[in-house]
């Protein structure tokens, strides 16, 4: 009967010797929710909420500790309020929690990007809270979603889910995860013994095979040649620092040598100055 009745005590008083949170550790707002999430989790933990809202409201206000308590005193209150738990709740929310700036709100969601070397997990879980103050409501889902393909930092993996045309916010999270999760691996892979030097072995090689195929693209870039009478490709001409057998520059060989033609052009010039120089003398003759 003893032990029935233990635990039965067990059952409406909830964990037996349940430590409660830590006070307010100063009067931010974002202080506050935090200690009201843990206090919510001890009060159900602890069977409090079984209690009469004046305990409550008394075990509340010892948990927060003296300066909300004594913010608790400045609290004006109707008749047998002010140990109403739901009553005081609502006094303590409106004190710490301001009224909600829609733009404001809107737009520190919309602007919150991924930052370098961040996780996914942390910038999700970052923008979700952001999407409760906006409130949303039956379009929170749309925005994660489109928050996610806009602030990911990663331009590959966002062209990736671009691409998906039924891209849905659960969806996009596993890719997002499993991309960051291939990308952990890889590093891990390559940071063992001995990767280091097969993967700068392939890199060498690739970069060996790039070289080879710029000179034999380079080979492919061939011309008729003046100087020597050839075909080759740029600056590998034969008759470079060679001496010409006929006119005895140097540069060329003897077969593509201009002097001879310049000889030639030369006396044609004299010749035709000689031709004219004659038929005038021959004209004045005969006009006298």
């Amino acid at each position: 009967m003893a032990e029935s009745a233990q635990k039965e005590k067990m059952k409406s008083t909830g964990i037996m010797g349940l430590k409660p949170p830590t006070g307010l550790k100063n009067l931010s707002m974002e202080e506050y929710k935090k200690f009201m999430q843990r206090f919510e989790i001890y009060r159900l933990a602890s069977g409090a909420k079984n209690e009469t809202s004046e305990v409550q409201t008394a075990l509340l206000l010892h948990c927060m500790g003296e300066e909300a308590q004594d913010i608790h005193a400045t609290f004006d209150f109707e008749e047998n309020e002010a140990y109403n738990y739901e009553k005081v709740i609502k006094k303590f929310n409106e004190y710490f929690i301001p009224r909600k700036n829609e733009s404001v709100n809107s737009h520190l969601f919309f602007t919150r990007n991924q930052k370098e070397n961040e996780t996914f997990d942390s910038f999700f879980t970052d923008i979700k809270k952001l999407s409760v103050e906006c409130e949303f409501g039956n379009l929170s889902d749309r925005m994660l979603r489109d928050k996610i393909v806009t602030g990911i930092i990663d331009k590959r993996l966002k062209d990736r889910l671009l691409r998906e045309s039924d891209l849905t916010l659960s969806k996009a999270i596993q890719i997002c995860k499993a991309a960051e999760l291939a990308e952990e691996q890889v590093k891990k892979i390559a940071n063992e013994p001995g990767m280091s030097n097969a993967v700068q072995s392939i890199k060498k090689k690739n970069v060996n095979q790039d070289k080879n195929k710029k000179r034999d693209g380079q080979k492919e870039k061939k011309f008729d040649c003046s100087r020597c009478g050839f075909q080759h490709s740029e600056r590998k001409c034969p008759a470079y620092g060679k001496k010409c057998k006929k006119c005895g520059k140097m540069n060329h060989f003897a077969r593509k040598c201009r002097a001879r033609d310049a000889v030639k052009a030369v006396q044609e010039r004299r010749h035709a100055i000689i031709r004219r120089t004659t038929a005038e003398r021959g004209l004045n003759i005969f006009n006298c």
